[in-house]
């Protein structure tokens, strides 16, 4: 029972499949490898014991958004854990012995030989974030 319409259906479903997988699967790649780019850069460089700065924050926290904005305006160099990929945000949190539970954000860490030296958190004013980056002010930025 071999009906052209049939075929011809059959053919058309299985082109558009495969273009839709030609799409999916490299865009899916480069969403992967972004996010997992960025926390491997970060844990590269706790490996590496640096000296840097990790601001903890999550998509819908307005004061996350000023403190970000306060940070870029000071150039510094800093690393961001978001809450959303909660994965490695566990994971980090964990690292630096952080009880995910108590932290309040926004967060800023001052990591030392890939180590946590210091942290403020629940960041409310540019002063608070001035002092802290003046404290612990990194070199070669």
């Amino acid at each position: 029972m071999k009906d052209p319409e049939f075929n011809q259906l059959k053919n058309r479903f299985i082109l558009a499949l495969i273009i839709s997988l030609i799409i999916v699967i490299p865009l899916a790649l480069i969403f992967i490898n972004k996010f997992s780019f960025k926390s491997a850069q970060l844990v590269k460089s706790l490996n590496n014991k640096e000296n840097l700065f990790v601001f903890v924050t999550k998509e819908d926290c307005s004061s996350c958004k000023k403190v970000k904005e306060i940070l870029d305006n000071h150039q510094v160099k800093y690393y961001i854990l978001n809450e959303k990929d909660q994965e490695e945000y566990q994971k980090i949190l964990h690292y630096f012995s952080l009880n995910i539970d108590k932290i309040n954000l926004p967060m800023l860490i001052y990591v030392e030989d890939g180590q946590m030296y210091a942290n403020i958190d629940s960041i409310n004013d540019e002063k608070t974030i001035t002092d802290f980056l003046q404290t612990y002010k990194l070199e070669n930025r």
